[in-house]
């Protein structure tokens, strides 16, 4: 469910999709952090790369890889241990192969990468930061649409 944005009163819209994905995932995972729930040093790099489509199946052809790296030290011991944390991902996402009429294919708007939320950037809305489609009136100049339509990478 979402909440619907044209919708001042806040309705919530319920939305559908019947869509088959077929993936297959290898990643590499490095961590000397100390502690696993609430680690104050270390390093982590995980890299991966995601397969989707193809020999696999589904309506979804697609290759995603990916690295990530976060850097975690303590900053003051006393009176409270405080710690900062350098979080670095990076994505980039291409569909590969055609349609049944030629056309190269397009990725699924839930299987693009986006930005935005507690796990990337804190501090603004889920899935808010990257590419948008805005729609703009000429005639008037106002505001019909703007809303973020995700990326192929970040």
């Amino acid at each position: 469910f979402f909440l619907n944005p044209d919708d001042p009163d806040g309705t919530l819209l319920e939305q559908s999709f019947e869509f088959l994905k077929s993936s297959v995932t290898l990643s590499y995972r490095f961590d000397s952090h100390d502690s696993r729930l609430e680690p104050t040093r270390g390093k982590r790099a995980v890299a991966s790369i995601e397969y989707a489509g193809g020999l696999l199946g589904g309506e979804n052809v697609f290759v995603r890889p990916r690295l990530n790296l976060t850097y975690t030290k303590p900053v003051f011991r006393k009176p409270v241990l405080n710690v900062s944390r350098v979080n670095l991902d990076l994505s980039y996402i291409e569909p590969f192969g055609n349609e049944d009429d030629g056309t190269p294919r397009d990725l699924f708007f839930l299987d693009r990468v986006w930005l935005g939320g507690e796990n990337s950037i804190r501090g603004v809305e889920i899935r808010s930061v990257g590419p948008r489609l805005r729609q703009i009136d000429t005639a008037s100049g106002v505001l019909l649409e703007d809303r973020a339509i995700g990326g192929n990478a970040y």
